[in-house]
């Protein structure tokens, strides 16, 4: 009910509030998922771009992750 939705938009807000970065790692199509899901919450809680969100996943190249890795530099990193 009410009290679950409220309770995942706190969740929401305290992670917004200790993290700059946040990392969504999915093959294929399984990130879309959370991609609708924080769509969803930025809209309906009124925090829209308050971080970054980057999709990670659509390659499988190891070269690809080193050097993606290498340019999260951020200390407030959430991988999802």
């Amino acid at each position: 009910g009410e009290n679950e939705i409220e309770e995942i938009l706190a969740a929401v807000r305290e992670l917004k509030s200790r993290t700059e970065l946040v990392v969504v790692i999915g093959i294929g199509g399984s990130y879309l998922g959370a991609k609708a899901v924080l769509e969803a919450l930025d809209e309906h809680a009124g925090l829209s771009g308050s971080r970054k969100v980057v999709f990670a996943g659509h390659h499988l190249s190891e070269d690809y992750y080193v050097q993606f890795f290498n340019t999260c530099t951020t200390r407030y990193l959430v991988f999802v």
